[in-house]
């Protein structure tokens, strides 16, 4: 008993510390018995600076995850835990594959700062497992952000996102093919969300259109009509899964109500189609009767026809006993009474015309002896022969009518083919005279007419005139016509007759006295020529004006004053001689005119010619020019009226080519100008109107560049161009205010929402807080630089808030980092004045630092050389830039150019953390290297 507890080995030991120094030296990981007794006393021992040591020994992650789970120390857990959790965000030694990470997601073990883990992974399989381990669709927007990879993304676009998601997705995408994604996921949610909106407006306007098929009464296209929209409904039914069910039961309700309406509305209507089939048919029927017995009777009636002109035999008692069956089918039919009888009718005329057959024979002959007699009667070339041959071919038509009733119907057709050809060439030759003929009564009347109105207000000279006009229409009047008129036309003869003699009796004294007056002005005559001239052309009006005087002296009379008016014209022959020398300068101005003008057009016609493009041609000097020519031409003085004609037409021919190719200038310009208008006009309805406005500036100065578009229409022109401009820049006005408005309310937006991430920014925030909140800004940030016009000042603020978190996170950065530093030189110190007696209460000083810092303090506390530190120690102050005491000086020197060589030879950069662990690892540390470690800490703290 006594020799068992002497041989009891260490790590069974009762003391902790014996325990400790077991598991450091003597317990082996390549032995299999050892790591059993590793694990037993990570389990059972009662100490737990012991089950931290052996978990430290074995250095495994499965090890550490089971004790974090089913450790019975709660200290050890949640020691296990941390470790765990380094371990999986890549702060510490030990690493384990991304096999080994999804196999642990897969489990169904606890783990630690899933949330964390997530953020710092960089694998996508296993941010993927993550994300479905944590099963949070809130954290959806956040690892989309940070995880810029096509699976990953890929991956969550998997899930049922709403719309402002995807949204904000969209702008996160890493690639085309992710964006892609998200735009055909939001083009369908888009669809599915207005899908309620479509069904019901659809099934509202089929029911709609089901109802109105009530004021249909057409059978088939109430039929059509029903079938199109139930076939409509049903496609609609088949979708009523996305409406609430009170929406659909409500639609199915009005489907069936308005089905049994249009089932009451049908039943008539489709009575009353099958009815109209019936009558159909029968039209059908009587129309087939129709074709049937007008057939057989084309066919006996042709029998009966060629039996007459081919001289034929014909059975005479069979043809009448197939007209008395043919009767007996009529009566028998299906026709009415009415129809019957037209067919009976017909049949009795065939009978009729077998009981004359010598007289239709005879027919024939007569007809064709009136073709032949009429065809040797030339058509009437005027309205006399019109009026000899027209009673010719009326009384040929009379008996033609006599023939063709005697033939029954029964003429050959060349004969009635010849008739008609005869009668249509009479009719047209003659129409055009009968036209005329009825032209001429009709004239004639109304010259009567005329005659009668002249003499009752007492215009007898004019009376005379139009009787001699309708004297005239009357001789070329038909006998019948005459017949019309004739009494009317005697009427006015006779009164005629009166006024010409009456006439004369006043005429004749008037004409001597007028014949003294002119005789008057011949021995006075006027001063003025132009009264002169005025007063002998006064004188011949009057004398026109007096009728005729008695017969006998009434040439006499007229030769007295023509020789008289010549006598009194005579002075004003000299005066209009002087007019006609000024005729004859204005003429040769004329003539000059058109010269210049000709020259003028061939100049401009040879540069045509030659191919010159017309917009190097001044078309201001020609339009200029060519008015010039014009209003010289205008203000060249009169001349001979009947030259006037000619020089006018050639004065205008000559400048036509010019007028020509300015009008055309013209029109170009103004096509030009109307296309530009309709271009401003479509930019009117442009909904980016600051675009349009830019587009307009540009048409502006194309209309500047434009020519001359003529008078007018260049004015017309400019105030359509200008007035639809005026509407543009007074929508753009418009739009500006609103868009001004709406910037500022987006901007008051943004600044409270700014502010409210402002007061975030408090001085006891998380990082991982602080983190959320930068990303949140900087996303808000991109959104606002994405939208124009910037809102710079939204901007400043968010850049400055993203510049404040920053500096927070650097600060938290060196807090975190001077933290380390002082709690690395504290285990410093403590381990120079007061080595604590084991590695497991050494640890326990050490938990606060990172795992890093522990395995290096835990290798110096374990490190018994005793070495000098005074030139390493210069050292790291030579490299921090830091002053040494002032007796060090030689040996600061002397280590500085060794370092300086070092420096060269390697060119490896500085690095002080490195050479602190350089500086512990020449060994222990003891109360005399407080000095030393009082001037190291300096650096670093």
């Amino acid at each position: 008993m006594i020799f068992s507890k002497f041989f009891k080995a260490k790590w069974q030991s009762k003391e902790h510390n014996v325990r400790l120094t077991a598991i450091s030296e003597d317990l082996s990981l390549s032995n299999p018995d050892d790591l059993v007794i590793l694990t037993n006393l990570v389990q059972t021992d009662a100490n737990e600076l012991v089950r931290r040591a052996a978990l430290i020994k074995m250095a495994d992650f499965s090890v550490w995850h089971k004790n974090s789970i089913d450790n019975d120390n709660k200290k050890v857990r949640e020691y296990c835990l941390k470790q765990v959790e380094k371990i999986l965000l890549g702060q510490h030694d030990i690493t384990i594959s991304n096999q080994d990470k999804l196999i642990l997601l897969k489990s169904n073990d606890k783990l630690p700062s899933l949330e964390l883990w997530l953020q710092n992974e960089t694998q996508a399989d296993v941010v993927i497992a993550l994300f479905e381990k944590i099963n949070k669709p809130s954290l959806t927007l956040s690892i989309f952000t940070h995880k810029q990879d096509e699976v990953v993304q890929s991956h969550l676009l998997q899930q049922a996102l709403p719309i402002d998601v995807l949204d904000k997705l969209l702008k996160k995408s890493c690639n085309e093919i992710i964006k892609i994604n998200i735009e055909h996921q939001l083009q369908h949610l888009n669809e599915l969300a207005e899908q309620p909106d479509k069904i019901k407006k659809g099934v509202q306007l089929v029911l709609a259109k089901l109802l109105a098929l009530k004021e249909v009464n057409d059978y088939l296209q109430l039929k059509e009509k029903q079938t199109e929209l139930e076939s409509q409904w049903q496609s609609y039914f088949q979708d009523f899964s996305c409406l609430s069910k009170a929406e659909a039961e409500n639609f199915t309700d009005k489907y069936n109500v308005i089905n049994n309406q249009l089932i009451k509305h049908f039943s008539p209507l489709h009575e009353a189609h099958q009815q109209e089939i019936i009558a159909d048919k029968l039209v059908a029927d009587k129309q087939a009767a129709n074709e049937h017995f007008n057939s057989v009777l084309n066919e006996m009636s042709k029998k009966l026809t060629t039996t007459i002109f081919e001289s034929g035999d014909l059975d005479e008692s069979q043809y009448h006993d197939q007209l008395e069956l043919l009767r007996g089918e009529i009566t028998s039919s299906i026709l009415n009474s009415k129809e019957q009888a037209h067919f009976i009718t017909l049949v009795k005329a065939q009978v009729k015309k077998l009981a004359q057959l010598p007289e239709i024979a005879q027919s024939v002959s007569d007809a064709t002896h009136l073709i032949s007699k009429i065809s040797q009667v030339a058509l009437p070339k005027n309205i006399e022969e019109l009026n000899l041959r027209k009673p010719l071919f009326d009384q040929w038509l009379q008996e033609w009518k006599t023939v063709e009733q005697k033939a029954a119907g029964v003429l050959p057709q060349s004969i009635v083919d010849a008739f008609k050809e005869i009668r249509q060439q009479w009719q047209q030759g003659l129409k055009s005279l009968i036209k005329e003929q009825g032209l001429l009564l009709s004239q004639c009347q109304k010259k009567i007419a005329d005659v009668k109105r002249l003499i009752m207000t007492g215009k007898y000279n004019a009376a005379f005139g139009v009787f001699k006009k309708a004297k005239k229409h009357f001789d070329g009047l038909s006998d019948d016509q005459k017949s019309r008129v004739q009494r009317d036309f005697d009427d006015i003869a006779d009164k005629i007759a009166e006024l010409s003699d009456l006439e004369q009796s006043i005429a004749t004294p008037r004409k001597h006295q007028l014949l003294a007056d002119i005789q008057l002005l011949v021995n006075q005559p006027i001063d003025n020529p132009n009264e002169q001239a005025a007063k002998v052309k006064q004188f011949r009006v009057t004398w026109n004006s007096l009728g005729h005087a008695e017969e006998s002296i009434e040439k006499e009379l007229n030769y007295q004053f023509n020789a008289l008016c010549e006598q009194a014209f005579a002075p004003c022959r000299l005066f209009y001689a002087e007019q006609e020398k000024l005729r004859e300068l204005h003429l040769e101005s004329r003539h000059q005119l058109i010269s210049k003008a000709q020259s003028f057009a061939d100049d401009f016609s040879t540069k045509l010619n030659e191919g010159i493009d017309s917009e190097t041609i001044d078309w201001k000097f020609t339009d200029a020019t060519l008015n010039k020519l014009i209003q010289q031409w205008q203000n060249s003085g009169q001349v001979d009226k009947t030259k006037f004609q000619l020089l006018s037409q050639s004065f205008t021919a000559s400048l036509q080519p010019v007028k020509a190719e300015l009008r055309n200038y013209h029109q170009r310009n103004s096509d030009s100008k109307n296309l530009l208008i309709e271009q401003v006009t479509q930019a009117l309805n442009d909904d980016d109107v600051f675009s349009a406005i830019e587009s307009v500036k540009k048409l502006q100065t194309q209309w500047q560049a434009i020519g001359y578009s003529g008078q007018r229409e260049e004015n017309q022109l400019w105030q359509k161009f200008r007035k639809v401009n005026d509407q543009l820049f007074l929508k753009r006005d418009a739009a500006k205010l609103l868009e001004q408005s709406n910037r500022e309310n987006q901007q008051i937006e943004l600044s409270q929402q700014l502010e409210s991430y402002q007061q975030q920014i408090v001085a006891g925030i998380s990082e991982t807080a602080l983190l959320s909140l930068q990303a949140s800004i900087d996303e808000l940030r991109a959104n606002i630089i994405s939208q124009r016009p910037v809102i710079k000042s939204a901007v400043t603020l968010a850049e400055k808030l993203l510049t404040q978190i920053t500096q927070q996170l650097v600060q938290m950065t060196e807090n975190k980092k001077a933290k380390t530093w002082q709690l690395v030189f504290g285990c410093l110190e403590s381990l120079a004045t007061d080595k604590p007696e084991t590695s497991e209460k050494f640890s326990e000083i050490l938990v606060d630092l990172p795992n890093i810092w522990q395995k290096r303090l835990q290798e110096c506390y374990q490190n018994s050389k005793q070495i000098d530190r005074s030139n390493k120690t210069l050292e790291l102050e030579i490299l921090a830039s830091k002053e040494s005491p002032a007796e060090f000086k030689a040996e600061r020197m002397q280590v500085q150019v060794t370092l300086l060589q070092n420096q060269m030879l390697s060119g490896q950069p500085i690095d002080l953390t490195k050479s602190l662990v350089e500086w512990l690892k020449l060994g222990g540390l003891s109360t005399t290297d407080l000095p030393l470690l009082a001037r190291v800490k300096t650096i670093y703290c």
